[in-house]
C-alpha cells in the first residue's frame, strides 16, 4: 500500500475510460455521488475498472467516461441510468458521461471521442494520435 501511496500520490485526478459492449454499472456507482469516493468494489467487471478503482484512493477526483451498447434500455444490463442523462449527483455531478450507443462501430466509438470538448477526453484524444 505504501509503495502504491507513493507511485500515485502526484495524480491529481484519473480518467476511467469504459468502451466496450456493455455499460459498467459498478464503476459508475462508484463514482455516481462523490467523485473522490471509491467504495468496495462489487461489480463482476475486474479489468481496467479495478486498477481504476483502487488507484482512486490516492487521488482527487475521477471521471468516470462509458460507451456502451443501449438500444433504448433494451440491451443488458436494461438499466435506465446507462442513458446520457445521468452525469453523476452531489460532488460527482459532472463526473460521470454516458454515450449510450445503438450500433456500435469502432469508427462511431473514435469520432465521438474527437468531438468531445471535456479537458480530460482531449488529453486521451492525444495519446490514441500518436
Amino acid at each position: 500500500m505504501v509503495t502504491a501511496y507513493n507511485y500515485y500520490s502526484f495524480l491529481q485526478s484519473i480518467l476511467v475510460v469504459d468502451w466496450d459492449v456493455h455499460h459498467g454499472q459498478g464503476t459508475q456507482y462508484a463514482f455516481y455521488e462523490d467523485a473522490r469516493h471509491c467504495p468496495i468494489f462489487r461489480s463482476t467487471h475486474m479489468s481496467m475498472r479495478m486498477l481504476a478503482l483502487w488507484s482512486c484512493v490516492f487521488v482527487l477526483r475521477v471521471l468516470y467516461f462509458s460507451i456502451h451498447r443501449y438500444d433504448e434500455c433494451e440491451f443488458w444490463p436494461n438499466l435506465r441510468e446507462a442513458n446520457y442523462d445521468f452525469i453523476g449527483a452531489g460532488s460527482g455531478r459532472g463526473y460521470n458521461i454516458n454515450v449510450p450507443l445503438n450500433e456500435v462501430r469502432f469508427s462511431t466509438i473514435l469520432s465521438i471521442y474527437y468531438k468531445l470538448d471535456h479537458p480530460y477526453i482531449r488529453v486521451l484524444v492525444t495519446i490514441i494520435k500518436r
